[in-house]
């Protein structure tokens, strides 16, 4: 059994802990931005970073007592890298650069601790996450069609009702395997999220 398998089973396991606790279930939107930082490069091509955006539904199953939370979310996710590609210029070689959209469907799955401010009932309060992204690209181009990557960041949950939340992704997969390089597909994220109660 790979690493891979032995953590979904493991946040799969959580999850069903969630929901016999009598976790409250809430579900909604989430529209945020994506800000792509790949790693990686060679000599006939250079990779920087680019701005996209996210949407799409969001589910959360909180304990009904403590903070711990289980989220996830189905997202469209739209994210623009520039390549840099190695031309010969009248001197020297020079890079010219172009914009690469990417479109994916993305499943991000984060633990939350939420630390709630007792001066108002905790009705309001900050909190962290952690937890894996899987994504899987709908059009054409080099390196795999499932990338995994791991997120951790922190938010604010205001009324249990809208959470602003900011994080960053490491790209775990190597997106450049087909060129034989090591290039990983990493980029920070912002995100508005409005919950409902089912």
């Amino acid at each position: 059994m790979s690493n891979t398998h032995r953590l979904i089973i493991m946040l799969l396991a959580v999850i069903a802990a969630s929901m016999t606790a009598q976790a409250q279930w809430r579900y909604g939107i989430r529209l945020g931005g994506a800000f792509s930082r790949p790693t990686g490069s060679n000599e006939f091509c250079e990779l920087k970073g680019g701005n996209g955006f996210s949407g799409g539904l969001a589910f959360e199953w909180q304990m009904p007592a403590g903070g711990l939370a289980v989220g996830a979310s189905a997202l469209y996710e739209r994210r623009n890298t520039s390549a840099g590609m190695l031309t010969d210029g009248a001197q020297s070689p020079t890079r010219t650069y172009s914009t690469i959209g990417r479109n994916y469907i993305a499943v991000p799955i984060d633990i939350k601790y939420k630390f709630g401010i007792p001066a108002i009932g905790g009705l309001a309060g900050p909190y962290v996450f952690t937890g894996p992204d899987l994504a899987w690209r709908l059009d054409s181009g080099i390196g795999p069609r499932t990338h995994m990557g791991w997120n951790v960041g922190a938010g604010f949950d205001i009324i249990n009702f809208v959470q602003v939340s900011a994080g960053y992704r490491f790209g775990i997969t190597n997106i450049g395997k087909d060129v034989a390089e090591k290039w990983r597909d990493s980029g920070a994220f912002v995100a508005v999220t409005i919950l409902f109660d089912f």
